[in-house]
C-alpha cells in the first residue's frame, strides 16, 4: 500500500511538472533563434557549391 501511494505521488508530480513546463511567457521562443538561422542560410549561400557528377556509362555501379 505504501509503494502504491509513492507511485501515485510520483506520477502526480511528473504530470504537474510537465504541465507547468508548457507554460511560457507571451514572447515567442523562436524569436531568439531567428538571427542564427538567418546567418546560417546566408553563410550557406555564400559558400562554394558542390558539384554533382553523374556517371552514366554503365548500367549499374556496385560497391567494391
Amino acid at each position: 500500500m505504501k509503494s502504491l501511494s509513492r507511485l501515485f505521488v510520483s506520477v502526480c508530480l511528473m504530470l504537474a511538472t510537465d504541465l507547468f513546463a508548457q507554460i511560457s511567457d507571451s514572447s515567442n521562443p523562436t524569436d531568439d533563434l531567428l538571427p542564427s538561422i538567418e546567418s546560417f542560410f546566408q553563410r550557406t549561400a555564400r559558400q562554394h557549391q558542390e558539384k554533382l557528377w553523374l556517371h552514366l556509362d554503365k548500367p549499374y555501379y556496385g560497391a567494391g
